[in-house]
């Protein structure tokens, strides 16, 4: 099912459940007082009764002389519960008779069986007389005569409706709810059905955008301004598009590097071969010199393209321990004063007295610095210098070793220094295949600084060349 239609039965049964939460309870508070309504017209029909009951009390003083006569004897001539007062046409009990010293005459059986089932009680609740029993649903009428309770009159409370007036009015009520309910049903069905298009009309636009980049238009863009959760799926899938242009990009790229950089090698080796086979060259040891040094750099272009594909898949295995950092700096440089001898560049070195432990690979770190060792050797000139320092700084409260790594000139293009980890580049000033460089070597050193959790960056040197900063975070 469609999610529109789905968010419209959503909507309407929500609507009709809480419509009808509330036709129950209305009907149910209509009822409750409806007959509270009922009870209390049947306590005021019985007001002249009280009237009477007080009077004739005060004329005696007690009420000794009710038990000579039945509740039913004792009502007003003419009173019938069903009219609700004295009967049309009967004359009322006159004065004299109230006031008289005798208790009122006795009425014919036929008339007092129309009278209402009553309960006299006196100020504690005593049964006097009652007509009719007794019980939880009986409702008390105070007598009271001077501000002071002289008695109760109990009548039974109306539990459910029985005139036909009152169940046609209850009736009607009932219906006019009811069809309350349905219109505003069928109103929040007619609402539901605008609010469920606006609710899935930016959900189609992202939706149409997800198979446009699914199908390689990696350019589309979800055209959606809007502050809530849709607003920030709309812009991640711009991002991941994004990212997906990048990437191909990237690929595309990368592959055309990848393709020239092997083509490079593998033409000179396979001139020099057909340049043999057609006795051009002979095939002597400098030509088989030649041939091993394509070989080698063949060799070592494949190892580091291996390297930083696993690198880049997570595949590259680290044994974390943890090391001082100055000590393996330390033995690193010493072996490596042979090789600057070799590229006529001095050293010089500034370390930290502190062991500065850290958690890392020592195979790896060991990589990272003969990577950037290779670079210093290949683009520096005879007769410059390699400066390392090592020092600690505090980064967010993080307290971080960081190797600061200088060389003499030539130096990098400001404009490029940004792209010096990127994998292939090369500066046409300095960077270029004879000296036996593939690109490499600074994105391997990075790809094994991220996975010390640590960061390298690139900037001009003060001694003319690039300075390579590599923070690392200190072990405890």
């Amino acid at each position: 099912m469609r999610l529109k239609y789905q968010i419209f039965l959503t909507l309407v049964s929500a609507s009709a459940l809480l419509i009808a939460i509330m036709f129950a309870l209305s009907s149910w508070s209509f009822n409750r007082g409806f007959l509270d309504y009922v009870n209390q017209n049947e306590k005021d029909r019985l007001s002249p009764v009280v009237d009477e009951l007080v009077d004739q009390f005060e004329q005696y003083g007690h009420w000794d002389w009710v038990n000579r006569r039945s509740m039913r004897e004792l009502l007003p001539e003419g009173w019938s519960a069903q009219q609700g007062g004295r009967t049309p046409g009967k004359q009322n009990r006159s004065s004299t008779d109230v006031n008289s010293s005798k208790p009122p005459p006795n009425s014919s059986r036929r008339r007092a069986n129309r009278f209402a089932p009553l309960v006299l009680a006196d100020k504690d609740k005593t049964i006097i007389s009652a007509s009719a029993k007794s019980s939880r649903q009986t409702q008390w009428i105070e007598l009271r005569s001077n501000d002071q309770i002289i008695g109760f009159l109990g009548f039974p409370q109306v539990r459910r409706v029985d005139r036909h007036y009152d169940q046609v009015f209850e009736s009607k009520q009932r219906k006019n709810m009811l069809w309350a309910a349905l219109a505003m049903v069928l109103i929040s069905g007619l609402l539901s059905i605008p609010l469920a298009e606006l609710i899935v009309r930016p959900l189609l636009k992202v939706n149409r955008a997800v198979d446009e980049i699914s199908g390689g238009n990696y350019a589309h863009r979800v055209q959606l301004s809007r502050g809530d959760e849709l607003g920030d799926l709309a812009n991640n899938v711009n991002m991941l598009g994004l990212s997906l242009e990048k990437n191909r990009d990237a690929r595309q790229r990368w592959i055309a590097e990848i393709s020239h950089e092997l083509r490079t090698p593998v033409a000179v080796m396979r001139g020099e071969l057909e340049a043999m086979q057609d006795g051009i060259r002979s095939l002597d040891r400098q030509a088989i010199d030649s041939l091993h040094t394509e070989a080698l750099r063949l060799g070592r272009l494949i190892d580091d393209l291996h390297t930083l594909s696993m690198s880049d898949v997570g595949a590259l295995n680290y044994q974390m321990e943890k090391t001082s950092l100055k000590g393996l700096l330390e033995r690193f440089l010493g072996s490596a004063e042979a090789i600057l001898e070799q590229h006529e560049l001095s050293l010089t070195h500034d370390l930290s007295p502190l062991p500065m432990n850290i958690q890392g690979d020592v195979r790896r770190l060991e990589q990272l610095l003969a990577n950037l060792l290779q670079n210093t050797c290949r683009y520096t000139n005879a007769g410059g210098q390699l400066e390392v320092r090592l020092s600690g700084e505090k980064n967010n409260g993080r307290q971080e070793w960081v190797m600061d790594w200088f060389d003499s000139s030539p130096g990098v293009d400001p404009s490029v220094i940004s792209k010096l980890f990127d994998p292939l580049f090369r500066t046409d000033e300095s960077r270029n295949r004879e000296l036996g460089g593939s690109g490499l070597g600074l994105s391997i050193a990075k790809s094994i600084v991220d996975a010390h959790q640590g960061s390298i960056d690139a900037c001009e040197s003060s001694l003319g060349g690039l300075h390579l900063r590599i923070s690392l975070p200190a072990s405890k």
